[in-house]
């Protein structure tokens, strides 16, 4: 039986990016993790090459991080970048961890490194860091703070004006629904989400395990 998060609900910001694009619909999965400690309820099991994936993304971490340090900066990683803002009217926490920060004088920069090809949410991931990290380091609320995602043949600057009025919005009004405890989210299961959703179908009935293999014919075509 999932148990309540004794201190409220709990984001992890990657939860968030995919469903602000729209690459997700979902809102429900990342609803019931919010909402439910992680360790009461069953998980699906995954079998893939993690270890390559981790050993590719920390290569190209490292090297980002090298090159970082030679142009001055002074460079902080991955632990060292965790952050947690509380909400509270809402009274949920909202958390991540940025791959890499880089800070000369004046001019912070937020970088997430991908190994993957590029997505809206990668962007949108970044710039949710760059809005919420200040609010947990107020000592930086006074710098210029940029974006960088870090791709295996390119990088893509994101400028301090991608966060405006219209992104917080959107923001904060998909925590809001997440961090709701008395109406869960809405639930949208497709097998394009829940192959990849690690909620198990004790407690979502309605997951869907396999491809949706449906098809018709018209014969006037």
């Amino acid at each position: 039986m999932p148990v309540l998060r004794k201190d409220g609900p709990y984001i992890w910001t990657t939860w968030l990016s995919k469903l602000l694009v729209g690459d997700n619909s979902c809102e429900w999965s990342a609803w019931f993790k919010a909402q439910f400690d992680g360790k009461s309820w069953t998980k699906v099991e995954r079998i893939g090459n993690l270890a390559r994936w981790q050993i590719g993304h920390t290569d190209m971490l490292n090297s980002k991080a090298r090159e970082l340090r030679e142009q001055g900066y002074q460079v902080s990683r991955e632990a060292q970048n965790h952050f947690t803002v509380n909400a509270r009217t809402l009274k949920v926490a909202v958390a991540g961890k940025c791959d890499l920060t880089a800070r000369q004088g004046d001019l912070l920069w937020l970088i997430d490194v991908k190994s993957g090809r590029p997505r809206a949410s990668d962007q949108v991931q970044v710039m949710i860091y760059m809005h919420l990290f200040p609010w947990a380091h107020p000592e930086l609320q006074g710098l210029t703070i940029k974006g960088l995602l870090v791709y295996g043949d390119h990088e893509e600057v994101i400028e301090p004006e991608a966060v405006d009025r219209q992104f917080v919005q959107a923001l904060q009004g998909l925590v809001t629904r997440l961090a709701n405890t008395g109406e869960p989210a809405v639930k949208v299961p497709a097998w394009s989400e829940c192959q990849f959703c690690d909620i198990s179908a004790v407690h979502c009935p309605e997951r869907v395990e396999k491809p949706d293999k449906a098809m018709g014919t018209l014969d006037h075509l």
